[in-house]
């Protein structure tokens, strides 16, 4: 991100002034870049961590969550614990002094000069974030200022009693890929055989259906020519493989899928092709949420566990109101964290 010059300087002249008062400096030119200079100087000599003692404590546990991952976090993300930060011009500035009365921790923390705001470019793109200018962040000591007891408190997902009936689990996926493979070799498979493929399969459902003609696409199992898909030589390797081995490969191929279970996901109706999401995030986010032992554990721990830990998988950026999703049975729009259960939360539980 920035260094502290860089930051104040993308405030005007009346917020500087603000964060001077709180170190006690009367910053009285208007020549700004001064104005900028001087104060950087004398924030670098602040004593942080006496600052954050001093701090309310909504205000230190804002600033100690934006410590945490680095001194940035999305502003989305941010906001959504610690509040926003009111726009307002130099006029309006002058009227109401939101500095004395902030109305949320983070807005605290913008006028004590500890929070700014910018953008930022990452592997998921140009993000906003909220962050700490790099040099503050540095005299910051985490071991200190990180309290005893974590700040977040993740969902401990606790081993259940096995069920007393457990449906074995299935080869079926091989056996309809398989089909599927037999039904290309023998006809040519194109859209239109598609009721025929159902009766052969085990399970006709039409999003598995989708989901096997992608990994056979992607695996390099099928080509397309003009009769329609046809089996590959690739497709000769993987029937001779075991059916460990050839579940293996499904399940390998699919964790690397392009294939969106969101926009297949029962309940949701996805509108609209402007925006997209990463549906190997969402895969990663449920694999890493699962314990590496062989015990039972609950879904609905599993999900608490993804909420709290990492919530925004599927929007890095931290906004939930920019997809276009409605509720199938509602017809409602869902949008804002408040939906997250219905949206992020059906999407990890689509099997």
């Amino acid at each position: 991100m920035r260094s502290l010059e860089q930051s104040l300087s993308e405030h005007n002249l009346i917020v500087l002034r603000v964060i001077a008062e709180w170190i006690g400096i009367d910053l009285t030119g208007t020549d700004k870049g001064e104005a900028v200079e001087t104060l950087a100087q004398m924030l670098a000599q602040v004593d942080l961590r006496e600052e954050m003692a001093e701090m309310e404590p909504g205000e230190a546990e804002a600033l100690r969550a934006l410590i945490a991952p680095g001194g940035r976090i999305p502003v989305a993300a941010f906001s959504r614990d610690f509040g926003d930060i009111r726009p307002m011009g130099p006029g309006r500035l002058e009227r109401e002094e939101p500095w004395l009365d902030p109305y949320s921790p983070a807005e605290a923390l913008w006028y004590r000069g500890f929070l700014f705001r910018g953008f930022d470019t990452t592997s998921e793109g140009h993000l906003e974030f909220f962050y700490i200018p790099t040099d503050m962040l540095a005299h910051l000591p985490m071991e200190e200022v990180v309290p005893s007891e974590p700040v977040v408190s993740v969902p401990v997902i606790h081993a259940i009693e096995p069920p007393t009936a457990v449906e074995p689990a299935s080869n079926d996926a091989v056996d309809d890929l398989t089909t599927l493979l037999a039904f290309a070799h023998h006809t040519g498979l194109l859209p239109d055989h598609l009721h025929e493929l159902n009766a052969l399969l085990v399970n006709p459902d039409r999003q598995r259906r989708s989901l096997f003609l992608t990994l056979a696409d992607e695996m390099g199992l099928v080509k397309r020519q003009n009769d329609g898909l046809r089996p590959t030589r690739s497709a000769i390797d993987w029937l001779q493989q075991s059916r460990e081995q050839q579940l293996r490969a499904m399940m390998d191929a699919w964790s690397q899928s392009g294939w969106n279970e969101l926009r297949h996901t029962p309940g949701l109706i996805c509108e609209g092709e402007g925006w997209q999401n990463d549906p190997i995030a969402a895969r990663t986010a449920l694999l890493d949420a699962l314990p590496r032992t062989d015990e039972w554990v609950h879904g609905d721990d599993l999900l608490a566990t993804v909420k709290r830990a990492d919530p925004d998988f599927q929007r890095p950026d931290g906004n939930y109101d920019t997809w276009y999703i409605r509720d199938e049975a509602t017809r409602q729009y869902l949008s804002g964290f408040a939906d997250w259960d219905l949206v992020e939360g059906r999407l990890l539980s689509f099997p």
